[in-house]
């Protein structure tokens, strides 16, 4: 669901393969991020976090996120939940590229 929703920005993204150790994540396809999605009612965001980090390692992409499901709500009012330092970093480089833009 998460995929689908997010496809109108993010064309290539896909769902992953289960790959175990080997995980790069749970979507794929969105350039130098890394997204692990959950759907647990009980939320435990430092394991999710750690989880995606490992992921965004191994991927060697700079940017993760987790995404988790908000029971009973559309994919757009899902959560998503980052490290203070990589929210700062991507919306960083995001302002840095609207400046670019604009002197282009």
């Amino acid at each position: 669901m998460a995929a689908d929703f997010l496809r109108t920005w993010f064309p290539g993204i896909r769902r992953a393969a289960p790959a175990g150790a080997a995980d790069l994540g749970d979507l794929l396809g969105v350039e130098d991020l890394t997204l692990q999605v959950k759907g647990a009612h009980a939320m435990t965001l430092s394991k999710w976090v750690l989880q995606a980090e490992v992921q965004s390692v191994r991927a060697r992409t700079r940017f993760y996120a987790v995404i988790h499901r908000r029971w009973g709500k559309a994919p757009g009012q899902w959560y998503v939940t980052m490290p203070l330092v990589v929210f700062a970093n991507l919306y960083t480089q995001t302002l840095e590229g609207s400046h670019l833009a604009e002197g282009a």
